[in-house]
């Protein structure tokens, strides 16, 4: 299926987790899982799972919403400035690294007969995975799918700059990345 996967991770979280301590970074965790899954629901995107400190979301999955790229990166971009009002709340300094890639994936049930989730699986995810790590601190890279989508659909949407090709760990192929820079 053509999905676009969002993830979202704290760059940082053990040095977090010392400063604040368990109660609190706990406190501050839900927090912020709270705040990402509200952007994602009201962009149409399915929050896929809660991985330690971030977020997998998936959009084109679960809705017949056009537009998955632009709305997985509007996601995105508004996940940034949702995080700005929590460290703001929590007078803490917090940064994350957002990745967006596009393309085909398998989505579906995997488990076992004791436990079972949906999930999507492929090159894309790994990718988006991947972009997060070097779109830190607090950028939004998104891969070559997501890009051609981007500028496919209007240019003027997004302000977005070239990164280069980025070596992706685990893959032999280089990844073009691009940056979707803030308002």
């Amino acid at each position: 299926k053509a999905l676009t996967v969002v993830f979202a991770d704290i760059t940082d979280s053990t040095g977090l987790a010392e400063r604040t301590g368990a109660r609190r970074f706990s406190e501050i965790l839900s927090r912020f899982y709270q705040q990402m899954t509200d952007v994602v629901f009201e962009q149409g995107g399915m929050l896929n799972k809660y991985m330690g400190d971030g977020v997998m979301a998936v959009f084109g999955v679960t809705t017949n919403r056009p537009n998955a790229e632009e709305r997985a990166t509007r996601a995105a971009l508004e996940m940034l400035q949702r995080l700005v009002s929590l460290q703001m709340a929590e007078s803490e300094t917090i940064e994350m690294g957002i990745g967006v890639n596009s393309g085909t994936a398998m989505a579906g049930y995997v488990g076992t007969d004791e436990r079972i989730e949906f999930t999507v699986l492929g090159d894309i995810v790994n990718v988006a995975q991947r972009l997060q790590l070097h779109a830190r601190p607090n950028r939004v890279l998104v891969g070559p799918g997501t890009y051609q989508a981007l500028t496919a659909q209007g240019n003027g949407r997004f302000n977005i700059n070239p990164v280069g090709s980025l070596e992706i760990k685990g893959r032999v192929q280089a990844v073009e990345a691009y940056e979707v820079l803030r308002a």
